[in-house]
């Protein structure tokens, strides 16, 4: 988290990470997230992990998902933003690129979709270090 805090310059996420201190609870949604890791989660939603993934893996509806994720993107929208951005990037450039230090993924020059979104999920997964 502390690396998309950096990248992204997003306050709000900044604000809420600061207010938690040591309990780690941080994230403020009309559905309660006490027994899930936070940061998990958070982190599992802006690498780009499905609906479908995120039900299974937390143990939650898809609805309950699905209105999770729609109060985070909204709550922490410049994180999100920065990541739809540097997705972006990646792609154009063929590369993923972290400060100075370069990486290439097979598939982000490829004509087949799924393989180029996978691709770009291990480029941020390698950027934020998940």
């Amino acid at each position: 988290m502390d690396i998309v805090e950096s990248l992204s310059g997003d306050v709000v996420l900044s604000k809420d990470r600061r207010a938690a201190g040591a309990s780690g609870r941080f994230l403020t949604t009309e559905i309660a997230l006490n027994d899930v890791d936070q940061e998990d989660l958070l982190l599992s939603m802006m690498i780009g992990m499905s609906n479908a993934k995120l039900s299974r893996r937390f143990l939650y509806n898809r609805s309950a998902v699905a209105s999770i994720r729609h109060d985070l993107e909204i709550r922490y929208s410049g994180s999100f933003k920065w990541l739809e951005e540097y997705r972006m990037e990646t792609m154009k450039r063929g590369f993923a690129l972290d400060g100075a230090r370069r990486r290439w993924f097979d598939g982000l020059r490829s004509s087949n979709l799924a393989k180029r979104e996978e691709a770009v999920d291990s480029a941020v997964r390698w950027l934020l270090r998940y």
